[in-house]
């Protein structure tokens, strides 16, 4: 059998991958309690899936962006330290364990969000949707990835990563011909994600995405 691989901000066949930041020890028990909650207990044992969850090193990034987000940016030719180590990994699990190759998705939150976009336009080809949490995205990178299924969120009063970022990454998804998923807290600030997760469609949306050609 096949696996469904998930990458989490941050992989199961289905393989999600969940990509974080500058998570310490105390925090732990957050980054346990946000994944193991309905949206991924459950799902996994409707869906028998691998989940994989990196975290970006205290003072490193996913990708070279000013800390404070304000404005676009371009993506660098490199990946960041953080962000090779991580495609290797996903490599390495490739290589030992049986994985759908058309089920692989991943999402991230904060500059996790902005991982999320930088792996998907690094390997448009690899995963089969995303779910950027209150990131951000090159948008001249737009049409390499508008094929890929996307279901945004983001915080209306977010004060750290500013709502255009998120607004702006659908209009230029939408201008390339994509149909991104957007989802708004009005009011809301940065911390969306507890909300996010726990949206009653967004893990059967998930689960129900396969890969596409370009």
């Amino acid at each position: 059998m096949k696996c469904t691989c998930n990458l989490l901000t941050g992989l199961m066949a289905l393989f999600r991958v969940v990509l974080g930041a500058d998570i310490v020890t105390a925090e732990e028990a957050n980054l346990r309690d946000r994944l193991e909650k309905r949206v991924y207990r459950d799902a996994g044992e409707a869906n028998p899936c691998f989940l994989v969850a990196p975290q970006c090193p205290v003072g490193s990034k996913w990708v070279e962006v000013p800390w404070d987000f304000q404005g676009p940016h371009q993506t660098p030719e490199e990946p960041s330290p953080a962000m090779r180590l991580t495609m290797e990994l996903l490599d390495a699990l490739e290589d030992e364990f049986s994985i759908d190759p058309d089920r692989r998705y991943v999402t991230g939150l904060s500059m996790g969000g902005f991982g999320t976009f930088d792996l998907l336009v690094r390997r448009g080809q690899y995963f089969a949707a995303g779910i950027p949490i209150c990131g951000g995205l090159d948008e001249s990178r737009a049409k390499e990835i508008a094929h890929v299924p996307f279901w945004l969120f983001h915080g209306s009063n977010d004060p750290a990563v500013p709502v255009v970022r998120s607004r702006s990454a659908v209009e230029a998804l939408k201008a390339a011909g994509g149909d991104p998923k957007y989802t708004e807290y009005e009011g809301m600030g940065h911390n969306v994600w507890s909300r996010a997760y726990h949206e009653p469609e967004l893990r059967d949306w998930l689960f129900r995405q396969h890969r596409r050609a370009e």
